[in-house]
């Protein structure tokens, strides 16, 4: 019985070894940093390891190991919640981490929160509307993050109050080749922010 198991483990490695010399000898792959270290679920036996001490950038296959630790830790049915309450004559909006607010159309969230405020007998905000982001720490961007990845969409920190994927869109109205293009609309709008506009004016194309 030994004797088997040690056969089918060989057999194992042998065959994780050749799958792995012909990933890493891809011609595609030429110029590329590559690592690989692969250990079964349970057990800490090595399956498959090259280079596996090479610093690299997971990027996005990262994403499915964020996406399997939120089902194991929170579970497939969990759902965030953004909540509102009436604080005094405030409208206060509690942010519950929703990655997605805003993001399927602001006129259903937004249709959403006013139907639920008509039904608990508010039909006016004498007040302001406060958005509270408190459910999550204030700081969204940790020092380890390349600055070249904090300006671009992928690059937006969590919040515990997040609105329409935490971006927004700039509209330019183009003028001559190598002149300025004027913007002339930001969406949505944000309140004490001034943008220093560079833009210029391309050929067609």
């Amino acid at each position: 019985m030994r004797c088997l198991l040690a056969i089918c483990c060989l057999i194992r490695f042998v065959f994780a070894d050749s799958v792995l010399e012909s990933f890493v000898g891809d011609a595609s792959l030429k110029t590329a940093s590559v690592g690989v270290f692969v250990i079964p679920l349970e057990g800490d036996e090595v399956a498959m390891e090259w280079q596996a001490d090479t610093g690299l950038i997971p990027a996005s296959t990262l994403k499915a190991v964020t996406t399997a630790s939120a089902f194991q830790i929170l579970g497939e049915e969990f759902v965030f919640k953004t909540s509102l309450f009436l604080k005094g004559d405030d409208l206060v909006v509690k942010g519950g981490g929703d990655p997605t607010l805003g993001a399927t159309g602001v006129e259903v969230d937004f249709g959403n929160w006013l139907a639920a405020l008509k039904a608990a007998g508010i039909s006016e905000i004498k007040g302001d509307i406060v958005a509270d982001a408190s459910r999550f720490e204030s700081r969204t961007t940790p020092d380890s993050w390349p600055w070249g990845d904090v300006g671009n969409y992928y690059g937006a920190g969590p919040s515990g109050l997040n609105f329409h994927l935490n971006s927004y869109a700039l509209t330019f109205r183009p003028g001559e080749v190598g002149a300025r293009a004027e913007l002339v609309k930001i969406w949505p709008t944000l309140p004490g922010v001034v943008f220093e506009n560079h833009m210029r004016t391309g050929s067609a194309g």
